[in-house]
């Protein structure tokens, strides 16, 4: 089996936070299982998501993915799910430890404004703009799974410093697979509005993962007896 450039990518993003991780100053080792836990959670849907779109919405260039498949995607694709999710587990838990989780009330808002934003879908996606209306769709819900899962993510000032990050991340990572390009989309399904070769509708995508993971992590790690007293305390 050839190495593709897929596969080296997702490696160059996984393997830096994992080996951080592992080292005492940094004390994320402690939090593998939940963040494993909560990728695992989210992964399924988009792999089953991505799986339905594909050679549809995207495809993806045969010259830098490996000739395995699975669902009708590279497997390298699959690995993205994983990789992409825990670096930005990692980078949320430095941020995490070192703020305090203040939740204010004013920004509930932000949950209407995201429902709104994922019922606007509905009439977008009935102009054949899928990708555009998913996007806003799976905004909304990864809002919901903060709100059911009481995480109230949204609600911290915190989080927001963290999106930030998360939005670098977008830019860099998928900014090298559409630049490539790895990854080739129909401009047909989405708005076709990009900022430089990144297709707007892949920021609201990573934001509405990240958001989902890290509820699912915070939930996990904070409900579940089994990893209580795994958080590291403030630095």
């Amino acid at each position: 089996m050839r190495i593709s450039e897929y596969l080296i990518f997702n490696l160059l993003v996984f393997v830096p936070p994992f080996a951080f991780g592992l080292m005492k100053r940094f004390s994320f080792k402690r939090q593998f299982a939940p963040a494993f836990l909560s990728i695992f959670s989210v992964a399924p849907v988009l792999v089953i998501w991505d799986s339905l779109v594909t050679k549809r919405h995207w495809w993806f260039n045969a010259e830098y993915v490996a000739e395995i498949s699975i669902l009708g995607l590279p497997y390298e694709e699959i690995l993205f799910f994983l990789t992409v999710p825990f670096a930005c587990l990692f980078t949320w838990d430095m941020v995490a430890r070192r703020t305090l989780p203040k939740c204010h009330k004013g920004l509930s808002l932000i949950y209407l404004l995201l429902v709104i934003a994922g019922l606007s879908g509905i009439p977008i996606w009935f102009t054949g703009k899928e990708y555009t209306a998913l996007a806003l769709f799976s905004l909304a819900i990864s809002s919901a799974v903060d709100l059911v899962l009481r995480t109230r993510l949204l609600q911290q000032p915190r989080f927001f410093a963290f999106l930030v990050l998360v939005i670098i991340f977008i830019t860099v990572f998928n900014g090298y697979l559409t630049a490539r390009p790895v990854v080739l989309y129909d401009s047909q399904y989405q708005s076709d509005v990009r900022i430089i070769t990144i297709p707007v509708e892949d920021y609201v995508y990573g934001i509405a993962h990240i958001v989902a993971c890290t509820s699912f992590f915070e939930f996990f790690r904070t409900n579940l007896r089994i990893f209580k007293g795994a958080t590291p305390p403030l630095i």
